[in-house]
């Protein structure tokens, strides 16, 4: 089913798939999601190149290896329809809802980096689980979303950075000890005990918000 990435490693891969997944929950609900979620191209020599220019190779490249729109490789895709294969079956879920029902009831203005991790930890707080990674998916998505109904831009441009700086930090390494992400998700579609392995998580994210004040 999967294609091993020759190229690029757990962590562009995380990092692609999760931007591909935000990208997906703001289109569903209409909306645009161009002011927070801000790319960087690096370049080898000097650092960063021209972000059109940009964008027009890679899509070149993507439409000649036949990869599907919204994702740099085939590898990367396959992981990507993977995570959406098993987010469908969350998203019918009662534990969908109660994420869904927590990221309104954060205080905005009252996050910083410290007090969002701490959240993303309650998610997994009886360890890291491709199950529970899902909802950590859709938990940031949601928050996102908020921000661009709110207006809130700033906030949401620090979110998406503070998400994607977790699932670096946090995140990939977990899917690395377990043998990368090819293998995290084929375990995961095999088995797919979603709702009894979420709903632990999803509980301990209203906790959290009451325990520090982050309720609205």
């Amino acid at each position: 089913m999967f294609a091993t990435p020759v190229v690029t490693d757990e962590i562009e891969v995380g990092r692609h798939v999760f931007h591909n997944f935000v990208h997906q929950q703001f289109v569903g609900q209409g909306l645009s999601d161009e002011e927070i979620l801000q790319d960087e191209v690096e370049d080898e020599e000097n650092g960063f190149v021209d972000e059109n220019f940009a964008v027009a190779h890679m899509e070149f490249h993507r439409q000649l290896s036949g990869t599907p729109e919204g994702y740099k490789s085939i590898a990367i895709s396959q992981v990507g329809t993977a995570i959406r294969q098993l987010a469908n079956e969350f998203a019918q879920s009662r534990q969908r809802k109660t994420i869904e029902d927590h990221a309104k009831e954060i205080d905005l203005s009252a996050l910083n980096k410290d007090h969002f991790w701490g959240l993303l930890e309650e998610v997994f707080r009886d360890g890291i689980t491709s199950h529970n990674l899902i909802a950590l998916f859709f938990f940031c998505s949601d928050v996102l979303i908020r921000c661009v109904r709110l207006k809130l831009r700033d906030i949401g441009m620090n979110l998406f950075r503070w998400s994607l700086m977790y699932i670096t930090d946090k995140v990939v390494k977990w899917v690395h000890d377990n043998g990368g992400w090819e293998n995290v998700l084929r375990k995961a579609l095999l088995y797919k005990k979603i709702l009894a392995t979420v709903a632990i998580g999803a509980i301990a994210i209203g906790s959290y918000l009451v325990l520090k004040g982050l309720k609205k």
